[in-house]
């Protein structure tokens, strides 16, 4: 029978290999590191011997903007289920439930700013990683500002510089709310860089 211990190094070795961790720099010059912890798991034995896991870890991103209290490490909560057979071999990886640490004022401009940052600092390394050779699309931070359009109303303004030939120099995003333009955000990079980015 499968030990306790054999089942955890199992789930460890499957997070390792999963999951990209360690230390990561950007094209902006910025370091992040990510790391993870397993925070629970429990097994059963199921049909033909085989084994059921199911598990919850952590990722924890830190940048070199993390500190505490204010601006913590972003966190990523997974809870998975793993079956194995009796040869240990993986059948099936499966994703249960995923959450964040985010949270954040909607009508903030200053909050919606922060998780701007963020967000593309934590896109930039799946995307220099698509593009190969420590590159990226777009250079970081972004330019924000506040403008009046012709009716006078405040429009929320967020400029990304980019970096290549066949795309505009700068990208404009605007919208009448904070919560809406990043939204706009979200959904616009990775279609615009045909970049897909899975919540694992």
């Amino acid at each position: 029978m499968i030990t306790k211990d054999e089942i955890e190094a199992i789930i460890n070795q499957q997070i390792v290999s999963t999951e990209k961790l360690g230390d990561f720099g950007s094209t902006s010059g910025h370091m992040s590191n990510i790391s993870y912890r397993l925070n629970d798991f429990s097994y059963c034995e199921i049909e033909e011997g085989n084994i059921k896991i199911n598990y919850s870890y952590t990722t924890s991103v830190e940048t070199e903007f993390t500190y505490y209290p204010d601006n913590p490490p972003y966190e990523y909560n997974h809870e998975k289920e793993l079956i194995i057979d009796t040869n240990k071999n993986i059948i099936t990886d499966k994703l249960l439930h995923y959450s964040d640490n985010f949270s954040f004022d909607p009508d903030s401009w200053e909050d919606i700013i922060s998780r701007i940052q963020s967000y593309l600092q934590q896109i930039l390394e799946k995307i220099e990683w698509h593009y190969g050779d420590n590159r990226a699309p777009i250079k970081f931070p972004p330019e924000f500002s506040m403008e009046n359009d012709e009716k006078d109303e405040t429009l929320y303004v967020c400029i990304i510089e980019t970096d290549g030939d066949e795309i505009d120099d700068k990208i404009k995003y605007s919208s009448d709310s904070p919560t809406k333009l990043l939204e706009k955000i979200q959904q616009d990079i990775p279609s615009r860089f045909n970049l897909s980015f899975d919540s694992e």
